[in-house]
């Protein structure tokens, strides 16, 4: 039997099964190709970044080896989509290969696993071109690939930095583009960074360039609360783009600078003008009303009242029964949250012995005090004289009233702690009326 007849039905048949596939598939869609080929379309861009709808474009793909597998030109047109506008549309046929005949011409070859191609799309008589290289397997049969050509918009951030002031209400941050685009550019951004959210009105989301111009901003607003923190800063990240590409500087950082506490005492700005009506009166290390009491912890008090439900008023000098502000011991002389014989114990004697200045205070100051120097201990001791009064015969005596305290700091009790120091004309004399006396002092409740 003559098989060549057979074979060339078999030929004629497969090629007019080929050309009734691109019939079908060019003027779909570009997406769901059947098999097999695939096809790329997009919008090809002149140098003043519009859209060019006329003249010829040719695509070619190249092997590693240098080899053309594939060459076809096509002639640019204006293409709607939905409700986007395109400027050309490619099918490539891969290669289907009739047992006894030579592979069909332009087509690419495609195998299972993937291989390099170098790809060139080109303008006639212009200057305009993509040159890149894809991988391509068996997988990609099938699909639809977009690709813009030529003068592609560049976005970025006009700056990568940038620091403000916590009171300035509306930040604006600009996107431009280096070249006016001929439709609207969305730019979808991410936040993150230190700041909290609770301090400015911004969260993920997407601003539009539009077309013909070539910036936008970005603006929120920000919270300007009376909290002293620590400046904090927003990251603003510009995402994943399609119809432009990144530049440089696609994140931006603003610093927000708190001004809450300026001269940084930890002391809110607002309350030292209030009460000073300036910023250099009150400090973290200042007593200005010299009542044992730094600043800074009258600061903390505020809204506070005493055991008489006076308001608190950190420009007076607090009386001996104004202790409702207290809550910490009266016994912590150094003012580190505990009491303890060796620091706050010895600070009492040599006190009541008349220690002052640096002999006051040399090497039983705790390292976490809040009251380290000799004048605001001697200050705050002071303040305190009457209480000090521990058997309370009405005078402050270092043989009895100071060795009363370091025994109880030392946590001694009943006799062990009043046995031959207490006055012979005392008024607290017992050791149960003492140890009541002093627990008061300690959990700073003495007036109440």
């Amino acid at each position: 039997m003559n098989k060549q007849p057979y074979r060339l039905c078999l030929f004629v048949y497969v090629s007019i099964l080929m050309m009734g596939l691109c019939w079908y598939t060019l003027p779909s869609a570009f997406a769901g190709i059947p098999e097999p080929g695939i096809i790329y379309y997009g919008k090809v861009l002149d140098q003043n970044n519009n859209l060019l709808t006329s003249g010829v474009l040719t695509l070619s793909l190249t092997n590693a080896s240098g080899e053309t597998c594939i060459t076809i030109n096509t002639s640019l047109k204006e293409i709607k989509e939905g409700d986007e506008t395109y400027s050309y549309s490619v099918l490539i046929p891969f290669e289907t290969p009739v047992p006894g005949f030579p592979a069909s011409k332009n087509t690419l070859p495609v195998t299972k696993e993937s291989t390099t191609h170098y790809r060139t799309l080109s303008v006639l008589n212009t200057d305009i071109q993509l040159n890149d290289s894809i991988d391509i397997s068996s997988e990609n049969i099938g699909n639809a690939t977009l690709l813009y050509v030529g003068n592609i918009p560049v976005v970025e951030f006009q700056s990568a930095i940038q620091s403000v002031n916590e009171n300035q209400q509306t930040i604006t941050i600009p996107i431009s583009l280096d070249v006016a685009s001929y439709e609207d550019i969305m730019v979808p951004f991410t936040i993150s960074g230190s700041s909290n959210t609770m301090d400015y009105t911004l969260s993920d989301g997407i601003v539009i360039i539009e077309k013909g111009k070539t910036s936008t901003n970005l603006t929120f607003q920000l919270v300007n609360d009376l909290k002293i923190e620590a400046d904090e800063t927003i990251v603003i990240s510009i995402g994943e783009l399609t119809n432009a590409k990144l530049g440089n500087k696609t994140v931006h950082a603003v610093t927000i600078i708190d001004d809450d506490d300026t001269d940084h005492d930890g002391i809110l700005d607002q309350w030292e003008n209030r009460y000073f009506g300036n910023l250099e009166t009150a400090n973290a290390t200042t007593d200005h009303d010299h009542d044992g009491y730094l600043d800074k912890m009258e600061y903390e008090r505020e809204g506070t009242q005493d055991s008489q439900g006076i308001s608190y008023n950190p420009l007076v000098s607090n009386a001996p029964c104004d202790e409702g502000f207290i809550s910490s011991s009266i016994l912590d002389i150094d003012g580190n949250g505990t009491t303890d014989g060796s620091t706050d114990g010895l600070l009492l004697i040599r006190h009541l012995f008349g220690y002052s200045g640096q002999n006051l205070i040399d090497n039983v100051v705790s390292d976490n005090c809040s009251r380290c120097t000799a004048e605001t201990i001697e200050a705050y001791l002071k303040n305190k004289k009457a209480m000090l009064d521990v058997d309370n015969n009405g005078q402050i005596d270092p043989g009895t009233d100071a060795m009363l305290l370091i025994r109880y700091l030392f946590t001694y009790s009943d006799e062990n702690l009043t046995k031959g120091v207490v006055a012979s004309d005392c008024q607290r004399c017992t050791s149960i009326e003492i140890e009541q006396y002093l627990d008061k002092l300690s959990t700073g409740n003495v007036c109440q």
